[in-house]
């Protein structure tokens, strides 16, 4: 049996565009689920986990992309490619501002379709191995910190023990120690950062998920990936965990 190119959820209310397109997609290898309508297709990602969502931007439930919307503030990520008859600068604009991974008119080229779907699954795939790293430089940062905390408490009996004395050690603000590292970007680095990588970059330092970025600064989560990636590629790593790294100072080793 052929090895599928991926899952893909197929949503447009339009069934001359939808049977023969679904048909296509399944005879190039991959696997199709449709849907008609808004409330269909939220059902269907909820129970079919696709990996990308191929979406008509005018569907009934999705005229002012509101299922893109709904999508990108609580719903599981998947990447979305939109395709629309009636192509609009704004709405593109939009759609990319919410985290729409791509934007396709009617009628598709087929191989071209093809192709973006595929790089849409690949998108996907990787910011998933990116929330993964997160979920763990961010049990690794609560780990530390509690570590210090516990270090900072035994030190803190150790020298009143020693003198005699009651009082206590003096308390260390362990989120500005972690903003301080910034400073261990070069100027060149910092001067290339906008004033929005920055702030991600200090909700970062700090050891917080992308997820919690987006709460902190008030952002959708597709867009603090964005600028996670920017970052990447301005300070020359690969990863959340060689990015804190680097904020330290160390080269992810230690």
């Amino acid at each position: 049996m052929p090895r599928s190119l991926g899952r893909i959820l197929f949503a447009d209310d339009d069934q001359s565009v939808l049977r023969p397109t679904t048909a296509i997609l399944e005879a190039f290898g991959f696997r199709v689920d449709t849907a008609s309508n808004a409330d269909d297709a939220l059902s269907a990602m909820l129970s079919t986990a696709p990996d990308a969502l191929l979406l008509d931007i005018n569907m009934p439930g999705n005229e002012r992309l509101q299922l893109v919307r709904r999508l990108s503030q609580n719903g599981p990520f998947v990447p979305i490619v939109l395709m629309t008859g009636y192509p609009s600068l704004d709405t593109a604009l939009d759609a990319m501002r919410l985290g729409v991974v791509d934007y396709v008119t009617k009628p598709p080229q087929i191989e071209e379709l093809c192709e973006r779907l595929v790089r849409a699954i690949q998108r996907g795939k990787a910011i998933r191995l990116l929330d993964d790293g997160e979920r763990r430089v961010a049990l690794l940062s609560e780990w530390l910190e509690q570590a210090r905390a516990a270090l900072g408490e035994h030190d803190a009996g150790l020298s009143t023990s020693a003198v005699g004395s009651k009082s206590a050690a003096p308390e260390v603000n362990y989120e500005r120690t972690l903003v301080d590292r910034l400073a261990n970007l070069s100027a060149r680095e910092r001067s290339e950062l906008s004033k929005r990588e920055r702030e991600v970059l200090t909700e970062l330092a700090k050891g917080r998920p992308a997820r919690q970025v987006a709460d902190s600064l008030s952002l959708s989560v597709n867009t603090v990936r964005a600028h996670i990636r920017s970052l990447f590629v301005k300070l020359g790593v690969n990863s959340q965990v060689a990015l804190l790294a680097k904020l330290h100072g160390t080269n992810g080793s230690e």
